[in-house]
């Protein structure tokens, strides 16, 4: 809005300045009314950006009246898909601990450095290890750990970003899933694209394809679950809960290592309960407990 008025201003500018006498009396009058908004539209954006951090949470992210406003926000750090770096670099940013996967992506921009509220450069290939930053209170943090972070909020351009003016790290936290009021899935509400993106719950018995895929995740299949025999579920490789550990060549059964939720290995020959966000017709596994 302001863009356009600018513009009229400057037409009209051009206008005064073509004519002579008494007839530019109107356009001066109008092109006072239009100085004296931009004067207000400038001066809310200056309050709007200097304005106190607005505490918010997950549910309010679409509020399309917080864009361009300082928030606060708590959640937990991530790499990045890409970050493009200069003087500043990207981190993602989830809602749950184990979460890889969202509807829309979430990207926070931190100033590249060595003192507080930075981090450091990312090498070309990244993993985890690689994340660190220092926190507001000069704290280590790295990828998994819960924070709350501060900045700018932009939510208009197809993804949720943040340019971090503080980063600190919080005390970890245990997520109860069963009370966080996932959909469970059957085959009557699979196709239900109201829950793409959502958190969802499904249960049945593992079973390992005959080729995993390269990169932080693979798919495995979810048989006995009542949603086809072709169904699959990714899981993040790693060492961590709900995570799959590294598997030789040509691995059997017996090679696969997940861990659950309470620190016990998953059977893979009994029935199992997995959270996770769904999308892509398949649910991004966050959490896997024995049943």
């Amino acid at each position: 809005m302001k863009t356009n008025l600018i513009a009229v201003a400057l037409i009209a500018s051009f206008l005064l300045a073509s004519c002579g006498g008494g007839e530019n009396s109107t356009l001066t009058e109008g092109l006072s009314a239009l100085n004296k908004e931009l004067d207000s539209i400038s001066k809310a954006e200056e309050e709007k950006k200097n304005a106190p951090p607005v505490a918010i949470d997950w549910t309010k992210l679409s509020d399309s009246t917080l864009h361009e406003t300082n928030v606060e926000l708590i959640g937990y750090v991530a790499l990045p898909g890409t970050s493009y770096q200069s003087s500043t670099a990207q981190i993602g940013l989830y809602e749950r601990p184990a979460q890889f996967q969202a509807t829309e992506s979430f990207i926070v921009t931190v100033d590249v450095g060595t003192g507080n509220n930075t981090m450091v450069s990312l090498p070309e290939k990244y993993k985890e290890e690689d994340l660190k930053i220092t926190g507001n209170k000069g704290e280590a943090i790295t990828a998994g750990d819960r924070v709350k972070i501060t900045g700018r909020f932009s939510n208009k351009y197809g993804y949720y970003s943040l340019d971090c003016t503080s980063i600190e790290k919080l005390e970890s936290v245990t997520v109860d899933y069963s009370t966080l009021n996932a959909t469970k899935l059957t085959s009557t509400n699979l196709k239900d694209t109201t829950l793409i993106g959502k958190l969802v719950m499904a249960e049945g018995v593992f079973e390992m394809p005959m080729m995993t895929m390269s990169g932080a995740y693979t798919f495995v299949y979810l048989k006995k679950a009542g949603l086809g025999d072709d169904f699959t579920v990714n899981i993040q490789y790693g060492s961590k809960p709900g995570q799959l550990g590294p598997l030789p060549d040509n691995y059997t059964d017996a090679d696969v290592k997940i861990m659950g939720a309470d620190g016990t290995p998953i059977n893979f020959k009994k029935k199992v309960r997995v959270y996770g966000v769904f999308k892509n017709d398949a649910i991004y596994v966050e959490h896997v407990q024995n049943l």
